[in-house]
């Protein structure tokens, strides 16, 4: 996870769903940036990984809720 500290005691982190769809074995060593056929919505190389292909971004990762507290999350 990634932020920016300011000043502000006020951290968020945002809570997304992800939508994987029809998931294809990707190498990610071979840099692959989208789906090789169709039928594919999603990669992965193993459970630890997934990807979303760019183009398809908006459609798969979606916000569900944003949680907010005072010191470190």
């Amino acid at each position: 996870m990634q932020y920016k500290v300011d000043k502000d005691p006020l951290k968020h982190i945002i809570i997304c769903q992800v939508v994987l769809g029809s998931v294809e074995k990707v190498e990610l060593e071979f840099h692959q940036s989208c789906a090789s056929r169709n039928e594919f919505d999603t990669g992965s190389d193993d459970p630890k990984w997934y990807v979303v292909w760019a183009n398809d971004i908006n459609n798969r990762i979606l916000p569900v809720c944003v949680e907010s507290e005072e010191g470190q999350l």
